[in-house]
């Protein structure tokens, strides 16, 4: 088994046997993610839809899902939780999550995933007619590493 480590883009990357495993600190612990806040001018998108693929073939994943709306502003201002889950994904099994983003200025989603490290989160926002808004999508690879979610009450 060979471990390959490097910091690209911010994130820390781990390949396993040539596979790319995902933003990890070390193999085995996942730390929690983002895609940072996403712009949603003009109320473009109206729902965000979230890919999860679990393709581990022997563990469940668990995955903690938060979304914030973002205020756009130059003073700062927090941004508000509006959807918290906890899930689980089996094995070689892909889930999909959708939430209502209508009338947000923008918004951030944060992952945490647990149990193993074979999971791929992609997002990708719809609009009204049901296309896919080419400018509001993350993949996995262009998320970022934070420490941790942000806690909610």
């Amino acid at each position: 088994m060979s471990v390959a480590c490097s910091n690209l883009s911010k994130m820390n990357i781990l390949y396993r046997d040539g596979k790319f495993v995902s933003n990890l600190t070390k193999w085995g612990e996942i730390m929690a993610f983002t895609g940072g806040p996403i712009l949603n001018p003009n109320n473009e998108g109206v729902t965000l839809t979230v890919l999860i693929s679990n393709d581990d073939t022997a563990v469940t994943a668990t995955v903690e899902v938060e979304l914030f709306e973002v205020t756009i502003s130059t003073t700062g201002v927090a941004k508000t939780p509006v959807a918290h889950q906890l899930f689980t994904v089996p094995p070689l099994d892909v889930a999909t999550h959708s939430f209502g983003i209508l009338g947000f200025p923008a918004y951030e989603t944060q992952f945490n995933v647990t149990s193993t490290t074979d999971v791929v989160i992609d997002e990708f926002t719809i609009d009204a007619m049901g296309k896919l808004v080419a400018a509001q999508r993350v993949l996995q690879a262009e998320k970022t590493t934070i420490t941790a979610i942000t806690p909610v009450p």
